[in-house]
């Protein structure tokens, strides 16, 4: 009896160790990515596993491989696979409402994809990772078929289960608060304040490095009579339907936001004034010959653009603002529906873009 009562008080010890290994981590992190990779990192280790991954589960979506360790297995993972192996049932119960089980050791198909020599070899493990009845994804483990996964192992796991659940949900917070303190609610795109910040920083490191910086100040003509004439649903339709368009002719590192009102603003790293103006006319061109189907019937849509683009005399982002809004306003007194480049004289005959007839 005294030897059993020791060997419980050791697994419960060695749970409360764990437990507090994972809190120590998982109190230093705040970003999800972060927050899977330190979580399993800790799981791995406490289990003895080779590898590890995560999968997560999302409403109405398929499910995700959130992290793998080692991480150059990643590769080998494709959706398709996810989408064959058990991981898309437990995830389609889910979807459900059904419960999952509180573990299995069943053989995971995922491992003739991880190792394809040798998916027979491993022993596998996977546990829910859930607050309250709600499921949040998969932890799987797997080591060397030789040496199972133990009761007290698996117990382990399971304590060290919850407390990583609540971190991920907390990281997920964390993250939709951020999001929403950095974009326009209407129109997804930054909002001005984020656009500012990281402007200003983009503009202090193509300084350093003398790379040419372009910005684009974009505004919607006679935006005014689309609300009146067609109400303002409307014109948030036509609103999402301009940042579509912008979307879809600039790169990920450009920096896309809400300017205010039916204005909106572009940065362009590395990017030189010439292919800023292109970039810039390319725009208004798939935005001008489109009729924005809304709510309330067709609309017509027309823009103004001013460019401007740094140079040995002009880093800062607010004077590179100042000179796109002087293009803009330039743009609009020509007859609007042009983009217009910013000199120190403009000369409407050779640095407009005549609209599109």
């Amino acid at each position: 009896m005294e030897r059993i009562s020791r060997s419980l008080a050791e697994n419960r010890l060695s749970e409360l160790q764990s437990l507090q290994s994972l809190s120590s981590v998982l109190n230093q992190t705040a970003t999800l990515p972060q927050t899977l990779q330190d979580g399993l990192s800790v799981i791995q280790s406490q289990s003895q596993a080779d590898t590890a991954w995560v999968i997560l589960f999302q409403a109405n979506q398929s499910p995700t491989l959130a992290v793998i360790r080692p991480e150059n297995l990643a590769s080998r993972i494709r959706d398709e696979h996810l989408y064959a192996c058990k991981h898309a049932q437990l995830s389609s119960n889910f979807q459900n409402g059904s419960p999952l089980p509180p573990y299995t050791v069943d053989p995971c198909t995922l491992l003739q994809h991880l190792f394809p020599n040798q998916p027979d070899h491993w022993s596998h493990a996977t546990f829910p990772i859930q607050t309250g009845d709600r499921p949040l994804g998969l932890i799987n483990l797997m080591r060397s078929r030789s040496l199972p996964f133990s009761a007290e192992e698996i117990a382990r796991v399971q304590s060290l289960c919850a407390p990583f659940a609540v971190a991920i949900e907390r990281a997920r917070l964390f993250e939709e608060v951020h999001r929403l303190a950095i974009t326009d609610p209407l129109t997804g795109v930054y909002n001005r304040r984020y656009f500012l910040d990281q402007a200003a920083q983009e503009c202090q490191r193509a300084q350093r490095y003398h790379h040419p910086t372009s910005l684009i100040m974009m505004d919607l003509d006679h935006f005014k009579q689309i609300n009146d004439s067609f109400g303002h649903t409307a014109g948030d339709q036509v609103l999402r339907f301009v940042i579509a368009a912008c979307r879809e002719n600039l790169r990920a590192a450009d920096l896309l936001a809400r300017f205010g009102g039916e204005e909106f603003i572009i940065l362009l790293p590395e990017t030189p004034l010439e292919q800023a103006h292109l970039i810039a006319e390319r725009i208004r061109q798939s935005i001008v010959p489109a009729q924005v189907i809304t709510s309330e019937g067709p609309v017509q849509v027309r823009v103004s653009l001013g460019v401007a683009s740094s140079d040995e005399q002009t880093w800062l982002v607010d004077d590179l603002i100042k000179r796109a809004d002087q293009a803009l306003y330039q743009a609009k007194a020509l007859g609007r529906n042009r983009t217009q480049v910013w000199m120190p004289i403009l000369d409407p005959d050779s640095t407009s873009s005549e609209p599109t007839p």
